[in-house]
């Protein structure tokens, strides 16, 4: 009498991404290069790189560096987050771009010394970020863009 052998599954299956895992993952990028702004601008002046190059690709990636050592070079560093409400406008190939209206009055840059803010934002700041999918596959802020209107 024959067995039957169970057939095993395949180890290795390939997912094809979706718009909706795709948007999702664009939003957690976006999401994290904000929230992580003040803790980064902390950080030893040589490993703000590493932190940042998950979420962050260029030109963003060596604009926020730039901003971060000039901002030390005066005795200043990054304070708050911004609340966000990201949504991604579109999506093409492997680029996107994500409005917002972001409220960031209690984000900015404050004195290292006396911790005095030295910059505030406003209640409706409109943000329209290019994204980015680099080879690894991980969406990464390229660009970002504060238009003169508000939302």
């Amino acid at each position: 009498m024959d067995a039957e052998v169970p057939v095993a599954a395949s180890a290795s299956v390939t997912a094809t991404p979706t718009a909706e895992s795709d948007e999702a993952a664009i939003l957690v990028a976006y999401r994290e290069f904000f929230a992580r702004q003040t803790e980064i601008s902390m950080a030893p002046k040589e490993q703000r790189r590493v932190l940042l190059e998950p979420f962050t690709a260029d030109p963003a990636l060596e604009r926020v560096l730039r901003g971060m050592f000039a901002a030390e070079e005066i005795g200043e560093v990054g304070y708050g987050t911004p609340e966000v409400d990201p949504a991604v406008d579109s999506v093409d190939g492997d680029e996107a771009t994500v409005l917002d209206c972001q409220d960031t009055r209690k984000f900015g840059r404050k004195e290292v010394s006396g911790g005095e803010f030295t910059t505030r934002g406003i209640k409706h700041a409109k943000v329209v970020a290019t994204m980015k999918r680099g080879a690894d596959g991980a969406w990464r802020v390229a660009s970002v863009g504060y238009p003169e209107e508000p939302c």
